[in-house]
């Protein structure tokens, strides 16, 4: 198999769609011209197979519309009662009112 030459030239082509990371995988070899260009612009240099998506953000709604209060709640009492077996109101109320101190929603 070929290996791919990375330049300053076309270095471009093989970052990331946020332009933050470049995968360099085992079939690459990256210059140091390119490494240099990567630098400059802030691009971090990460070594393996570029990770796939679990999951897409049309699957993922609460990652991108806000949450009301009352949504919120719901979710951490979920969160408290099934995750972590806690069903007393007393300390439900309590974690809710921590995190959401913590978040800065009262």
């Amino acid at each position: 198999m070929a290996k791919i030459l990375l330049t300053k030239k076309n270095v471009n082509e093989h970052i990331s769609e946020d332009g933050k990371n470049i995968y360099i995988t085992n079939s690459m070899i990256i210059t140091p011209g390119a490494k240099d260009v990567l630098r400059n612009r802030g691009v971090m240099i990460i070594y393996g197979e570029k990770p796939e998506i679990e999951e897409s953000k049309e699957t993922c709604k609460e990652c991108v519309e806000p949450l009301d209060l009352e949504s919120l709640q719901n979710m951490i009492v979920k969160i408290l009662e099934k995750d972590f077996n806690i069903t007393d109101k007393a300390s439900i109320n309590e974690a809710c009112k921590l995190i959401l101190d913590k978040v800065n929603i009262k």
